[in-house]
Formats: C-alpha cells, sequence, structure tokens
C-alpha cells in the first residue's frame, strides 16, 4: 500500500499541430487589484505600479486533438470559466498563447446579441450574427431554432416579455443551432427546466457524436466520464490533473470526499485481487456460442488503471479489506450468467474504538460501456423502510473489530455486459456522506447471457399467468 497524489501525471507526448484543433500553452491571467479607486489614475500619470495582481489561472498548457471530447472539471472559483473565455477570445491571456483550428462556437454567455425591444425571431438573427454565423445560415437554421425552442407562439413578441425560462429556451437554441468544428460551453449556463435541459444535452450529445472537437465544463463528473475522451482538471487557478476522464474523473471525486472530511481522508494504492480478476475477465473471449449472444450489444475497451493497483478512499476508522462477488456460499466469482444467485461480501476492520453508529454499506452498480446506473442502494436507505427506523434496521450493528458485511441479491437479473461496482462503508445515518472509505468504479462483473440476446439492463423475475375470465 502506498500513497498516492492525485497531482501527479505524465505530460502527453507531443502531436502534429496539424492534429490539434486546440493547443493551450503557459496560459495565465492576472487581475490588477487597486486599494484605492484613485490608484488607477495615478499609476498611468506616475507609470509606476500601485496595483498588485491577483492570478486566477497559472501555467496552464494542454492540447486537444480533434474529433476529441474534452471535459474540465474543478470546485467553484477554480477558473474553470475563466480559461473558456481565453480560449474563445472573450478574454486576453496575461501570459501564454492559445490557437484554434477550425470554426469555433461557444456558448459561455447566452443572450449575447439579444435585444429586450427586439422579437424573438429578430434576436435569432442578431444573436447568430454575434456567435459569426453568416445571415444566410441564420435564416436557414430559424425553423429549426423556434421548434427546439417550443416558442412558436410567442416568436413575433418582444423578448422582454419572454419569462426567464423562456428566454434562456430561446437564447440556448440559437447558440446550439451551429454545426462547428470546434465546439465550446459552459455548463452552468444550461439554464431551464428539467425537460429542456435533456433537449439540450441530448443536441450537445449529437454534436460530440458529429465528430466535432468539443470542450466544455461541467459540474458533473458522472457527465463527464459518460461523453469524454479525457478530463482537464482545474483546481485554485492551476493545473491539477489530465488524462483519461474515467481516471480523473474519480480521482475528482475522492478529492471531494477530502474536502467533506476536513482533509482526514486519504487517497491510497492498494492490491486488490477480486479487481484485478474483474479487469482480466473483461479481457477474456467469450465462447463462440455466448459470443455470438453477446454480439448484440458488444462492448468497446475502456481503458483503467493498471489492475495490480487500484486508487480508494479512506478516511476510517473502519477499513475495507476485501470484497468478494458470490454466485453461492463460498464461490468467488466476477463472471456471472443472468439468474445466478449474486452476492456481496465485504471484509473489513476497525482501527481503536469502533463508531458509536451502526455501521452502513452503499453499494452502486453502473454499466461500463456508458456509465448509466443500474442500481445505487444503501443500508441507509433500505426500500421500504421508513427513515426513522434505519438506524435499528434488523442486522446493523455497530462496526466489529473484524467483522464481515453480506448484500443478498438473490437470483441476479442483470442482462449481458460488463458492470462497474462501487462499494463504501459509512455511518448509517440518513443524508450521511462521509466515508470511512470508497471504492468507487472499482470492481467489474461480466454477465453473460442464460437466454437469447437483449440490449436491455435487466430481465425482471416474472410470473406469467393467462386467466380465462369466461368460458369460451
Amino acid at each position: 500500500m502506498s500513497m498516492t497524489d492525485p497531482t501527479s501525471r505524465t505530460d502527453p507526448p507531443s502531436l502534429n499541430p496539424d492534429d490539434l484543433a486546440i493547443s493551450v500553452r503557459n496560459v495565465g491571467k492576472a487581475y490588477k487589484i487597486y486599494e484605492r479607486n484613485s490608484d488607477l489614475l495615478r499609476e498611468i500619470w506616475s507609470r509606476k505600479s500601485l496595483h498588485r495582481d491577483k492570478w486566477v489561472l497559472q501555467d496552464i498548457s494542454f492540447d486537444v486533438p480533434r474529433g476529441s471530447i474534452v471535459g474540465i472539471i474543478g470546485p467553484n472559483g477554480s477558473g474553470k470559466s475563466t480559461l473558456l473565455k481565453i480560449i474563445t477570445g472573450l478574454l486576453d491571456a496575461t501570459t501564454g498563447d492559445v490557437k484554434i483550428n477550425g470554426r469555433i462556437s461557444a456558448i459561455l454567455e447566452l443572450g449575447t446579441g439579444f435585444h429586450p425591444d427586439f422579437t424573438g425571431r429578430e434576436n435569432i438573427v442578431t444573436g447568430g450574427l454575434c456567435m459569426g454565423m453568416s445571415r444566410a445560415e441564420i435564416e436557414a437554421k430559424i425553423p429549426w431554432i423556434i421548434e427546439f425552442s417550443e416558442l412558436g407562439h410567442v416568436i413575433d413578441e418582444p423578448f422582454r416579455t419572454y419569462s426567464s425560462g423562456m428566454a434562456a429556451r430561446l437564447t440556448f437554441a440559437t447558440a446550439i443551432s451551429a454545426d462547428p468544428e470546434v465546439f465550446i460551453v459552459d455548463e452552468a449556463l444550461a439554464a431551464g427546466d428539467s425537460y429542456f435541459v435533456s433537449k439540450c444535452m441530448k443536441r450537445i450529445r449529437e454534436i460530440c457524436d458529429s465528430g466535432a472537437t468539443v470542450l466544455f465544463v461541467s459540474h458533473g463528473t458522472g457527465q463527464v466520464a459518460q461523453l469524454c475522451d479525457k478530463a482537464i482538471w482545474i483546481e485554485h487557478g492551476e493545473l491539477r490533473d489530465i488524462g483519461n476522464a474515467r481516471d480523473v474523473t474519480r480521482r475528482y471525486d475522492y478529492s471531494v470526499h477530502q474536502r467533506i472530511s476536513n482533509q482526514l481522508g486519504q487517497i491510497v494504492e492498494i492490491v486488490d485481487e477480486t479487481a484485478a480478476s474483474g479487469a482480466a475477465h473483461a479481457q477474456e473471449t467469450l465462447q463462440p456460442e455466448e459470443q455470438a449472444q453477446a454480439d448484440a450489444s458488444s462492448l468497446p475497451e475502456v481503458s483503467e488503471p493498471d489492475p495490480a493497483t487500484i486508487p480508494v478512499y479512506r478516511r476510517g476508522p473502519v477499513f475495507i479489506d476485501s470484497v468478494r462477488f458470490l454466485s453461492g456460499p463460498s464461490q468467488l466469482e466476477t463472471m456471472f450468467r443472468t439468474w445466478d444467485k449474486f452476492s456481496i461480501c465485504v471484509d473489513y476492520h476497525c482501527d481503536g474504538d469502533a463508531p458509536v453508529e451502526n455501521l452502513g454499506l452503499a453499494i452502486g452498480i453502473e454499466r461500463e460501456r456508458d456509465l448509466l446506473l443500474v442500481a445505487q442502494f444503501s443500508t441507509i436507505n433500505p426500500s421500504g423502510h421508513d427513515a426513522r427506523d434505519i438506524a435499528n434496521s434488523q442486522g446493523l450493528r455497530r462496526a466489529a473489530k473484524v467483522g464481515q458485511f453480506i448484500v443478498d441479491l438473490g437470483e441476479l437479473q442483470l442482462m449481458e455486459g460488463d458492470y462497474l461496482i462501487s462499494v463504501g462503508l459509512l455511518p448509517n445515518i440518513p443524508g450521511h456522506v462521509e466515508f470511512y472509505e470508497y471504492r468507487h468504479r472499482t470492481y467489474r462483473i461480466r454477465i453473460i447471457p442464460a437466454g437469447y440476446a437483449s440490449g436491455a439492463v435487466f430481465f425482471p423475475h416474472a410470473i406469467f399467468e393467462n386467466r380465462p375470465l369466461a368460458e369460451d
């Protein structure tokens, strides 16, 4: 076991400039801070420095190859949006250089070019011109924008009469109508109700799938892990980590738990045989008859860390010793068939005195192909239990000096595919998220077909009965 520094990274090899859509080199941004308002004028006249520099970005360098999808993550105030504004030319960098190859479209500040006294239709034209589209391109897209925004009934009314939600719909629909080579978006500005946000994200996915280069800020690490090839983690204006999106978002998620614990928790590297076995099974070739069934939902390879070492989050005093997946009382497996018996066994130990709260177990299951969240459950919120009775639920108790937590899922209802499993031990308190130990997307199990091939996620235990209600 060894400590791992999430800030450590290997710089990517230099690429041919013609293969790059975006190249950022040593970019920094500083704002001048004056103690008094009059100091700016005095500085101009005296030519003496009367300010201090506040650096919001320092020494940021990375390359984005053509056709790649890159997410930028980090806490609020870390400089993510400032970086996007520099890349799009809305802000000048204090140091460094940015090069863009291709036609760029950016969604950073909704409503740019929109005038309150113009009609919605007129604002589509002015907004599109501000985005760099020609008049002919805008005119061709107006029907699509009106349909997408679902504002045809008010499109010829003044923009000032729109509600804030309607204004967000029209401005976002206009911005997202472009067909760019380089598409840059700040997710924080995707305003509107959940239905419209879902439509916008579907359009962003279409742009991603079109072969465009996409760079976007997101506070949702799950979204970055799903959509992106690479992730860039910025914190306190500095490049904290860069690399495979799933690896970087996992380290970022762990760092969030570190902040929650006031830095009491640590990220450590462990050797885990079960995780290594699951990774090995993922590379195995299925038997011919199984392969024919699995081909219907072929799974792409996903870059993962070295299976011999796994990064986990630890705070203690309760620690996970091993996680095992069983198809029977003592059958250790990472490959199952649909409807096999399935249980998860978590061995643990407690250093020092056990916490006074009962020990809780949380499980997450995601389909590896697209990180679809299949199931998320825990002892804290068991189905059918009143929250007031959770702390005293049957089978729950304080952590033992050495103990074992078992969750029996009965017959496995998952369909064929590879799945990632997250496991965490924490106090059994509703709403509590301070883990003693958390292993995020650490384990992989493979489900092979027990019947026909299907693109579905699960096959429920269904009992069919055809009852005659009247005599023939």
